[in-house]
């Protein structure tokens, strides 16, 4: 869960350049490779959009109050996925309108951007707790579908659950959006099976930004979100290598700079999000936990942060609740 801050000048449905050929990943598992654009004309200024989640959308009442006088511009959405951990019942095509400034709330406007995110497959636990029993020993809670030991079925699962993804947010109507695949923590080194989980989770994750890419461009863009020293510096290398990724960075700096494990070099033209703190916002007596997150990003789904001084967004800057 986050409360974001976004490049507020970002154009919308902005997509890269991609390029087909075919190649072998280091899985052995063979698929085309989608090679995206590596650099963009030059960074955009970091603005102080910011933003929050829940586990499940919230009532339109409630993102009504979050949008005025506060400086939330962004949420986030966990919309599909079998490891998703909320139902969702306010998430509908009325509601995806109505944050989003298409249609009006009781006669006024929100303008949010929306960050699309998918739990699908994820890292296997290690029952046993040994480095040769699974992935990871901490789980965050259950898990409705854990990426397999057999390679080929892990890529099968990535390709089903990008195709999954994609057509869930078609029925919302958000098309053109950036989709975050969530995964969670992992052990480098580990293994299940007899299969290292690094290749495990490289296998899957490759499957699904490629069929991101190849079924659905330029509809779509895939990113990653997940731990920076156990996930995403293993990702710049894939054949299918992220558009953008969102790091779990808890007890760093709000800054998507300077994030151990991740080279500034790296995803460096408007690509990241980083989440950094964790804390409850307040207003009109209604609470949200959410977990801080800053971002520089040039896609979204809303291009407009605040189009008239009647459709207020609040202020710019840091929260200050992500700062206790």
């Amino acid at each position: 869960m986050s409360c974001a801050r976004l490049d507020g000048n970002r154009p919308s449905h902005l997509r890269r350049a991609l390029l087909l050929t075919a190649v072998a990943v280091s899985a052995s598992i063979a698929l085309p490779v989608v090679v995206p654009q590596t650099a963009r004309a030059s960074k955009a200024t970091e603005n102080n959009w910011q933003g929050f989640d829940t586990c499940a959308a919230q009532p339109l009442n409630v993102m009504w109050d979050f949008w005025n006088g506060t400086p939330f511009f962004n949420t986030n959405i966990y919309f599909g996925g079998a490891s998703r951990g909320c139902k969702q019942p306010n998430l509908t095509t009325t509601w995806v309108k109505t944050v989003t400034g298409q249609t009006s709330y009781n006669g006024s406007f929100m303008h949010y951007d929306i960050i699309p995110t998918y739990v699908g497959a994820e890292p296997a636990f290690s029952a046993s707790g040994t480095s040769t029993g699974g992935c990871q020993t901490s789980p965050t809670g259950h898990y409705g579908e854990i990426i397999s030991s057999n390679l080929t079925t892990a890529a099968s699962q990535g390709k089903n659950d990008a195709d999954n993804a994609t057509y869930l947010l078609n029925a919302l109507g958000l098309g053109g959006s950036v989709i975050y695949l969530d995964i969670e923590q992992w052990n480098q080194g580990w293994s299940w099976n007899g299969v290292s989980c690094e290749t495990m989770v490289r296998t899957y994750v490759n499957a699904f930004i490629h069929e991101v890419f190849a079924c659905c461009y330029p509809s779509y863009s895939a990113g990653v979100y997940g731990n920076p020293n156990a996930a995403m510096d293993r990702f710049k290398t894939l054949t299918n290598i992220p558009d953008d990724i969102w790091t779990a960075d808890f007890g760093g700096a709000a800054n998507v700079w300077g994030i151990s494990g991740i080279p500034d070099a790296d995803w460096s033209y408007d690509q990241r999000i980083s989440q950094w703190n964790r804390n409850k916002n307040t207003k009109d007596g209604v609470s949200i936990d959410n977990d801080c997150s800053i971002a520089d990003l040039a896609y979204g789904n809303n291009p407009e942060p605040n189009d008239s001084g009647t459709e207020s967004a609040g202020t710019s800057g840091e929260d200050p609740h992500c700062n206790s």
